[in-house]
């Protein structure tokens, strides 16, 4: 504890106007205080808004405190001035005895205001049931009392005591021993046989002053006695004394009640760590893909099962003191790990890492790796952690994948050679406008509709009696995204090869395809009185064979005049124009999946031999009619 009487040294502080940025309190000063901090911590309230200061404590630097709290420089010179005062007129309070309690209590919260908190201070210093036959003696301690802060009972005999006690229930009785009727003795044990006032503390007065007595009051329960005559001031000082025992041990318990709540949280987060992490080793053991760290040297530090297996092991403990040096041992290309390092270098995650690796019986795999680096808080790589699948599958059908489209490409490069080739020898030996029409063959490509032909180099013909298809295969594109690209042109063909029997069957032609469209004329080139029923057959027959294929489709028929022809360019193709046309290709748009939908035209001719339902659409001035898949 620092010297209080050094008033000389007090009176040499420096004004606030004239101190710098040095000024800071003395180490006894600072002392002081943080010890005033220790013993009352558990009563205090930070005042202070989030992020406005730093909170201090009994192992605070409170000058950094202090800074924190107060932003000019005036205002933090004037607290440390206080502080000093304050902490200095703390110390001589408390050397003058209990007498100054009050007083001591309002320079404390001085103290901690200046620091942010505000102390939680019960309404009075406790209360006090004092009990004694003389009214003068009951009379002077009450008072006395009284002005020390405290909430003072009181009773005349030992029975009014009893009685009033469960109502009262005061932190402290003084209490008599000579009383009559009920001695302080008696009182005494009654008190500490309940339950409920056991634990109010007892201090005797009495002016016996015999050894005997003062053992007695101790074996019935008493903390302290006091003998009359008595000071004032000593019955003061022992009233505190006990009441500070009181206040520390209700502290105490309220600490404990808290550290063993804290204790519980404990044990329960912990439990609930070890849930977690048994759970995350549940996931990581019975993972499908595997799961690693290695160090940054090559070497793995953990495996899961998956990865063991996937790589040809046992065990991950097998994989893991086997294969001890990843650059060597796992990956097939040399310079693979290396490029694995650089790709760090840029950012600390990669993903789609494709590599072809050893499993442990030296067969051949390709895996794809997703990893991250792990550094600690200085930025030093620590180890590598990621997931590994195994691709080899993939890869493989990506490969038979490419060959297909290669060899699909040479043999469009044939095929575009061979027709070139019977093209010119058809101009050759037959007339332009009949060899250019014949020269055209089923084109997998298919343009935009157009009600005029295209510029360019055309031979067309006009048809003023021709039906037009138009189909399209419901919801085929989301099933090709779905599934792999040789299996999807699979499908497809057989479907349109399907189609291409049931046109060759009717004597019909088909125009062109592309992806999953399907357009088919029928009177052309060759006119036919029959060409709208064998079209309108041939549409029930396409929607069964979907079906059976597990596929939906749209149909579109428009009947009526139709341009004819062969486009000229790299290489030629047939294709046709006009109002029908676009009138088929809006049905077809327009259709419910499984609908056939057709012109007006075409349902006035054919409403005597077909079964529709009459429900009407309206679209671009058309009427268009759906018709059932039941023939008459």
């Amino acid at each position: 504890m620092f010297q209080s009487e050094s008033t000389a040294d007090r009176n040499r502080l420096p004004d606030a106007s004239q101190m710098g940025t040095t000024l800071q309190l003395s180490p006894g000063i600072a002392y002081y205080i943080r010890k005033l901090l220790r013993q009352n911590f558990d009563r205090l309230q930070f005042v202070v808004a989030v992020g406005a200061g730093l909170k201090a404590d009994h192992l605070s630097d409170l000058n950094v405190v202090l800074r924190s709290l107060y932003c000019e420089e005036t205002e933090v010179k004037s607290a440390i001035l206080d502080l000093e005062r304050l902490a200095l007129s703390h110390q001589t309070l408390s050397a003058q005895g209990t007498l100054n309690q009050q007083a001591i209590a309002s320079v404390e919260q001085e103290i901690f205001w200046l620091l942010g908190f505000k102390q939680q201070q019960p309404k009075h210093q406790g209360k006090i049931f004092v009990v004694d036959d003389t009214p003068e003696n009951l009379r002077l301690i009450s008072s006395a009392l009284a002005k020390q802060g405290y909430d003072v009972r009181s009773a005349i005999s030992g029975a009014m005591a009893l009685s009033s006690v469960r109502s009262i229930m005061p932190d402290l009785i003084l209490l008599d021993v000579r009383m009559p009727g009920l001695d302080g003795y008696e009182v005494c044990s009654q008190l500490k046989a309940d339950a409920l006032t056991q634990e109010i503390p007892v201090i005797f007065i009495s002016a016996i002053d015999d050894v005997f007595d003062k053992v007695k009051a101790f074996k019935v329960g008493a903390v302290d006695f006091i003998t009359k005559p008595f000071q004032i001031e000593e019955v003061c000082a022992r009233v505190e004394h006990q009441l500070s025992i009181g206040r520390l041990r209700q502290r105490l318990e309220v600490q404990n009640l808290r550290l063993q709540r804290e204790m519980q949280d404990r044990d329960r987060a912990q439990k609930a760590r070890e849930q977690a992490e048994s759970r995350y080793r549940s996931m990581i053991e019975n993972a499908v893909v595997g799961i690693f760290q290695t160090s940054p040297q090559g070497r793995y530090l953990c495996a899961n099962p998956a990865l063991a297996q996937m790589y040809g092991y046992e065990s991950p403990d097998e994989l893991i003191s086997q294969l001890n040096d990843v650059e060597r041992q796992l990956y097939v290309e040399p310079e693979r790990r290396s490029q694995f390092i650089n790709a760090f270098r840029q950012q600390d995650f990669i993903t789609d890492f494709h590599s072809q690796v050893y499993r442990k019986d030296n067969s051949i795999i390709w895996i794809s790796e997703v990893v991250r680096a792990v550094r600690d808080e200085n930025g030093i790589l620590q180890h590598y952690e990621g997931i590994v699948k195994d691709i080899t599958a993939a890869k493989h059908l990506e490969a038979e994948r490419k060959q297909a489209e290669e060899a699909r490409d040479r043999a469009e490069a044939t095929l575009r050679q061979e027709r070139q080739a019977a093209e010119q020898l058809l101009l050759k030996l037959l007339p332009r406008a009949i060899a250019s029409f014949r020269c055209g063959s089923h084109q997998q490509a298919f343009s935009s509709l157009q009600t005029q032909p295209p510029r360019g180099e055309a031979l067309a013909s006009e048809f003023e009696q021709a039906t037009v298809l138009q189909a399209d295969i419901v919801n085929f594109s989301s099933f090709a995204a779905q599934t792999s690209a040789t299996e999807a042109i699979e499908r497809l063909n057989q479907i349109f090869s399907t189609f291409d029997r049931l046109v060759a069957a009717r004597r019909l032609k088909t125009v062109k395809t592309m992806g999953d469209a399907y357009l088919v004329v029928g009177g052309v080139p060759t006119p036919r009185e029959d060409h709208l029923q064998s079209i309108a057959d041939l549409a029930i027959a396409m929607r069964q064979c979907a079906a059976e294929a597990d596929f939906q489709l749209r149909v579109g028929i428009a009947t009526g005049a139709v341009i004819a022809g062969v486009i000229r360019g790299q290489q030629s193709s047939d294709d046709l124009w006009g109002e029908t046309v676009q009138t088929a290709k809006s049905l077809e748009v327009n259709a419910k999946p499984n609908q056939i939908l057709v012109s007006e035209a075409a349902f006035e001719k054919l409403q005597d031999q077909y079964e529709f339902d009459r429900q009407l659409l309206k679209f671009q001035g058309q009427t268009l009619i759906s018709f059932c898949l039941r023939a008459d």
